[in-house]
């Protein structure tokens, strides 16, 4: 994944186009893998919530996962 990101970039580069971001969607909702994206040149990256009885507490999660990630 790092040099198909890095490929893009440098092809957006010499096509005189800014820096191109990269979103990453339906991720792993795990702090470890999270660090791999981003060190991979991910900029941001979507997870998927799932409908149902436990949507707060899995947002809840998604905070402290986010404040362990950044």
């Amino acid at each position: 994944m790092t040099e198909r990101i890095a490929t893009l970039r440098r092809r957006a580069i010499d096509l005189g186009r800014a820096t191109v971001p990269v979103t990453l969607f339906s991720a792993i909702p795990d702090a470890r893998m999270l660090r791999a994206f981003a060190q991979a040149g991910v900029d941001r990256c979507l997870l998927t919530l799932r409908h149902g009885p436990n949507v707060i507490d899995t947002l809840d999660k998604w905070v402290e996962l986010r404040s362990r990630v950044t």
